[in-house]
């Protein structure tokens, strides 16, 4: 009962409250008032290329601990529980120092804010796959050797297929916290060239709150927009045949 009562109060006060708040303040202007529109697509191909090489690293680096000693899997482990210990803020100042001089002069380009998104969503990634790819069994990919199966078919018809749902929200959860992600974006954006988390900060430190709501509620709708999009395409994909036509 109490646990209950808990789950529906931050439901209430966590979620919906601020969600009303937001919707209740962007109704008191005009979109031809929102500025800055164009950060949601950036910020959208952002974190779609961002999460893509997130994810691509993760499964490397889950393939690279099978086989090896428990040495190798703890070293591995605490490399990137360190990484995702490390704030934001301090990780978005070692890419300025280590990347703002003449030997990698990568600072203020869109190249090191996306490898800075990757590299600090690579342990979410790792953790969010790490139990999918340990339920693979070794044998799937031995059987599909001794049938002279391609790299190609083994990679997309047998690992692709087994991962492709708990990859999708993996994805997606990593795609959601690069689009809204701050402390990196401040420090690294490209200059005239605002992700959405800047620009909603922006606007809200301006006072145009109903600026910041519109441009929180369009980012959101549009990951909604895209996470319905992509489940629904992986649930037809995966869907026999000879049932496509009942769902159409």
């Amino acid at each position: 009962m109490a646990g209950g009562g808990g789950g529906a109060a931050l439901g209430g006060g966590g979620l919906a409250a601020p969600l009303l708040a937001l919707v209740a303040v962007a109704l008191g202007g005009t979109w031809a008032d929102t500025d800055s529109l164009d950060a949601v697509p950036r910020s959208l191909g952002y974190g779609v290329i961002a999460a893509t090489l997130a994810l691509a690293t993760g499964i490397a680096v889950l393939k690279l601990q099978h086989g090896r000693s428990l040495w190798f899997a703890a070293g591995m482990q605490g490399l990137l529980a360190t990484n995702m210990a490390v704030p934001g803020l301090v990780l978005g100042a070692g890419y300025v120092i280590a990347f703002n001089n003449n030997v990698l002069p990568l600072y203020g380009t869109a190249l090191l804010l996306i490898v800075a998104y990757a590299a600090g969503a690579l342990p979410v990634a790792v953790r969010l796959l790490g139990t999918a790819t340990a339920q693979l069994d070794m044998k799937l990919d031995e059987a599909a050797r001794i049938f002279a199966l391609p790299l190609s078919t083994r990679l997309i018809d047998i690992e692709a297929a087994l991962l492709a749902r708990p990859g999708l929200h993996a994805w997606l959860l990593v795609a959601a916290a690069v689009m809204f992600e701050l402390p990196v974006s401040e420090l690294l954006y490209v200059p005239g060239e605002m992700p959405l988390g800047v620009a909603i900060v922006s606007a809200d430190m301006m006072a145009r709150y109903d600026v910041a709501a519109r441009l929180a509620l369009l980012g959101m709708a549009v990951l909604a927009g895209l996470a319905a999009a992509l489940c629904l395409a992986l649930r037809l994909g995966g869907m026999p045949r000879s049932l496509e036509g009942k769902a159409v």
